[in-house]
């Protein structure tokens, strides 16, 4: 290396000093997991019931840290029920049980619980951490007690929550943005709910879920220039929000962009590929703007995967296969689009045409009767009900003689 002897001494100490550095930091390393595992080990779980997971107790700092990076990923990309293992994780073997680490993470729990629609779950863990939360978190964790309590309909105890949160605070963005919600949940356009969402931007205007909301009364307004507007407030403060992504693919729709519409599908799918409601939508991209069956069928086939009860992809698979000449397999569709919704007239039609087509009469005529048990003047079903009984009967083959 063209050194002088002086100089590869130093670098030989240099080395030396470095390893032994090396090595000592490795060792303390080992020693500290050690002793925080056996310290672990005593700590009982704080979760009980049907949320309740058994853990081995021999978890480090480090492993909870790990948990909380899974789980603040998981929720940034619109996969609460993905976060959900790795806070319980948390909650259950963090070594604070009534310290900061555990109280985050039961506090995210209600959050993801709300998001996947577990409301139930949601007050049951809210009533559990509101003795033990700080004020600073106390006014959003009571908000999202309150969508869940409105959600399994106990609608005066979900308000009075929220008058409690707007009495200490007037001003609280959460509290006033889901009083936006609830009004536009009554009422299409509803100018009182406009005041509670500009009230929330007033009062917080980097609070990203107004913009959303906001966006969706607007859009359900049929006002796609305002929605589209918040809509990309709400990704230039938050480029990876999966919901603003879908919500604009939606408004693209609407608006007969396909070219957008899917850019906008495919980037949400891209940060959260078990959305199924955005595979729906692609997938009815594809067969009505795009005349494309074959990715829309494909489409239809994931979103299933991840929600087999999804009914609008059932029934939409299966009008794809009934164009691809798939009647079995549109069938099979149907069948599971009725599924909880047995008087859906629309799909039952379907249904009996596809059983039409596989020269199965008596199902099919079973089912047009079915149709006018739930409506009498239905015409198509009349018609088809006269037109299958006219129909000759196919006579039974005489049986063969066995050839001696």
């Amino acid at each position: 290396m063209g050194l002088s002897d002086a100089e590869s001494r130093f670098v030989v100490k240099a080395m030396t000093f470095l390893t032994v550095i090396c090595v000592l930091m490795i060792a303390g390393f080992w020693a500290y997991s050690y002793f925080t595992a056996e310290k672990a080990k005593a700590a009982p779980p704080v979760l009980s019931g049907a949320n309740a997971e058994t853990f081995s107790p021999e978890v480090t700092a480090f492993d909870i840290e790990a948990h909380e990076i899974a789980a603040q990923r998981y929720m940034q990309s619109g996969r609460p029920g993905s976060a959900l293992p790795h806070l319980r994780r948390i909650a259950a073997a963090a070594k604070d049980k009534e310290g900061k680490t555990v109280v985050n993470a039961l506090y995210n729990i209600v959050k993801a619980q709300v998001e996947i629609g577990d409301f139930g779950d949601a007050v049951g863990t809210a009533d559990r951490l509101i003795p033990k939360i700080n004020d600073s978190l106390l006014p959003s964790l009571q908000v999202r007690k309150a969508i869940a309590l409105y959600n399994v309909k106990r609608y005066d105890e979900s308000s009075n929550t929220l008058r409690e949160v707007l009495n200490r605070n007037p001003n609280n963005a959460e509290a006033l943005c889901f009083m936006g919600e609830m009004e536009a949940a009554t009422q299409t356009r509803s100018p009182t709910a406009e005041r509670f969402f500009r009230r929330a931007l007033e009062a917080d205007s980097s609070y990203l879920e107004t913009k959303y909301q906001f966006a969706r009364y607007f859009e359900n307004n049929g006002d796609y220039k305002n929605a589209k507007l918040f809509l990309r407030q709400v990704l230039v403060n938050d480029p990876l929000n999966v919901r603003a992504h879908a919500r604009l693919g939606m408004l693209y729709y609407y608006e007969q962009d396909a070219d957008m519409a899917l850019r906008s599908y495919q980037t949400a799918l891209a940060l959260n590929p078990s959305d199924y409601n955005t595979l729906y939508n692609l997938g009815e991209l594809y067969r009505t703007l795009l005349s494309d069956n074959e990715n829309a069928l494909a489409e239809f086939m994931k979103a299933l995967e991840y929600n087999p009860s999804h009914s609008e992809a059932n029934y939409k698979a299966g009008l794809v296969c009934v164009e691809n000449e798939m009647f079995k397999e549109a069938i099979r569709y149907f069948e599971a689009s009725l599924e909880g919704d047995r008087k859906n007239v629309r799909r039952l039609l379907q249904l009996a045409a596809a059983y039409e087509r596989i020269s199965d009469r008596a199902t099919a005529l079973s089912l047009y009767r079915e149709i006018t048990d739930i409506d009498p003047l239905n015409s198509i079903a009349i018609r088809k009900i006269k037109y299958i009984e006219s129909e000759p009967k196919e006579e039974p083959s005489p049986p063969q003689t066995a050839v001696p």
